[in-house]
């Protein structure tokens, strides 16, 4: 009887081939970088929509911020608007992982000029 002659090479690479493909190392290496890139997409998109809210928010603070009488008649309103938008500023903030940046909203109003003259 004649005996098979296996190359080295052939024998160490043989196991190692069927290791990796055999358990599927590749294709759950594959499928990880494909739910990485999905949660990357998932997040851009929240990130999106929370900061088209934000900027809807901002444009209903900022017209009450220009109109007094409307501010003071609907304070309750104003407030839970900048109550929100910085709730959702600490969402953005934990998504994108930084520290939130508050806006103080009540120190950003008007004042009335303290050494104003007329000549």
């Amino acid at each position: 009887m004649k005996e098979l002659r296996v190359p080295v090479w052939v024998a160490v690479a043989v196991p190692f081939i069927s290791i990796v493909l055999g358990s599927g190392a590749i294709w759950s290496w594959k499928s990880a970088q494909v739910e990485s890139a999905r949660l990357e997409l998932e997040t851009a998109k929240t990130s999106m929509d929370l900061r088209t809210k934000m900027n809807e928010l901002l444009i209903e603070i900022m017209k009450f911020q220009g109109d007094w009488l409307k501010r003071t008649a609907h304070y309750p309103e104003y407030k839970k608007k900048i109550e929100d938008y910085n709730a959702l500023e600490e969402h953005l903030a934990r998504m994108e992982k930084r520290n939130p940046r508050r806006i103080d909203f009540e120190n950003m109003l008007l004042k009335a000029p303290k050494s104003f003259r007329i000549e």
